[in-house]
């Protein structure tokens, strides 16, 4: 068989022989898609980040997102559905080198008012990472703090 890949999911699987009406054999290039399960899972889904003054930055808290592709160079997107709470737009799988399993990312709340927040964090699957609910979510994160504001000593 004579492997090609063309992009991480789209290889030629070899070339088959086969015979042609005039008895001779014609090669015909297989292609296919190898399709590698995301198994996407994150840990912890929720985190309370406590009272936080409003316009400061609380400590970050982190996240891991497993993901067992091992397709180097793929990305997915990490979207703060509602809440004062930042965190990257995006985790991935290592561009060269030994692909890890797992990313560890960072997720402050910086309150812009007052009051408790709960927010929705969504972690997606790679993209191109192929399998059961490819493009879809693989999991939210549920975060919750309090914007407070500065105490004064009297």
């Amino acid at each position: 068989w004579d492997t090609q890949s063309t992009s991480p999911c789209d290889t030629i699987l070899g070339v088959w022989k086969v015979w042609s009406d005039a008895c001779r054999t014609v090669e015909v290039p297989v292609r296919g898609v190898i399709t590698k399960g995301c198994e996407c899972s994150v840990t912890p889904t929720s985190l309370d980040f406590g009272n936080v003054i409003v316009g400061d930055t609380s400590p970050s808290k982190n996240v891991t997102i497993n993901n067992r592709s091992g397709i180097k160079g793929l990305t997915g997107k990490i979207q703060v559905l509602s809440g004062d709470f930042v965190t990257a737009s995006s985790y991935g799988c290592c561009p060269v080198g030994n692909c890890a399993v797992f990313t560890t990312t960072p997720i402050r709340f910086s309150p812009t008012r007052l009051g408790p927040q709960t927010g929705k964090i969504v972690v997606e699957n790679l993209v191109g990472c192929l399998g059961p609910g490819a493009g879809a979510v693989c999991y939210t994160v549920t975060v919750t703090g309090v914007g407070v504001t500065a105490m004064t000593g009297k």
